[in-house]
């Protein structure tokens, strides 16, 4: 009866270790890419819709009646670090009016992310160079623009993949990470439990090795 029970608990354990590691780490072993991924949000404008052709907003000492944000969220998709890894983002205008007042960066770590050096090359082309992006580090970009025009994207590296996400991937992208993080928990307290249940079977084992022996001892100690 004490033996089902043993049973009864370790194999949901086993099979809970199974699954994780089935759904979680194969998945990441055998995943060896080298990618980048990419995603453009729908632009912000930043005044109101009414009024702004007769009001002038001073950004930069230049006058402009439109200020809108473009935002830009790139990531090491892949399982391989990108070191020197240069990207392109250019507007798609002519027009010698367009102006780029402002680019803010945040990066994911904050801290230790690693150099980053801006080039700018024409008025609408902005490049930026990145000296080490590790798997899954972030750099999110926001355009501070007098216009709206389609935002393009550009990189090349020895064997990398370029890959555009959709919003539907970017919440899937978060979802994952939560799931992933608590399966690996999961996985762990599994692990320490079937860990703990082994070390007690062993220890009662001899336990009852001990005590048969004692009573043997004693039992023919009596005989005598």
């Amino acid at each position: 009866m004490k033996k089902f029970i043993v049973s009864l608990i370790i194999a949901p354990l086993f099979v809970a270790i199974i699954a994780a590691t089935y759904q979680y780490a194969l998945p990441e072993i055998f995943k060896k890419s080298k990618e980048l991924s990419y995603f453009i949000a729908e632009p912000v404008s930043h005044l109101p819709s009414d009024g702004t052709d007769t009001l002038d907003v001073v950004v930069n000492s230049v006058k402009t009646k439109r200020l809108y944000g473009q935002k830009v969220k790139l990531w090491n998709s892949g399982k391989i670090a990108l070191k020197n890894l240069s990207v392109l983002f250019v507007f798609d205008t002519n027009d010698p009016s367009f102006k780029i007042f402002n680019i803010s960066l945040v990066t994911t770590p904050k801290e230790e992310f690693g150099k980053i050096i801006k080039e700018t090359t024409i008025l609408y082309r902005r490049r930026f160079t990145f000296e080490l992006l590790n798997e899954n580090n972030e750099a999110s970009l926001t355009f501070l623009t007098n216009n709206l025009c389609p935002l393009r994207v550009f990189s090349k590296q020895e064997n990398m993949k370029l890959i555009v996400a959709s919003s539907s991937e970017i919440s899937e992208r978060r979802i994952s990470q939560k799931y992933k993080t608590i399966a690996i928990i999961s996985g762990s307290l599994a692990t320490s439990l079937v860990y703990f249940s082994f070390v007690m079977v062993s220890l009662r084992r001899k336990w009852l090795l001990k005590k048969n022996v004692q009573n043997y001892i004693e039992k023919f100690s009596k005989v005598k």
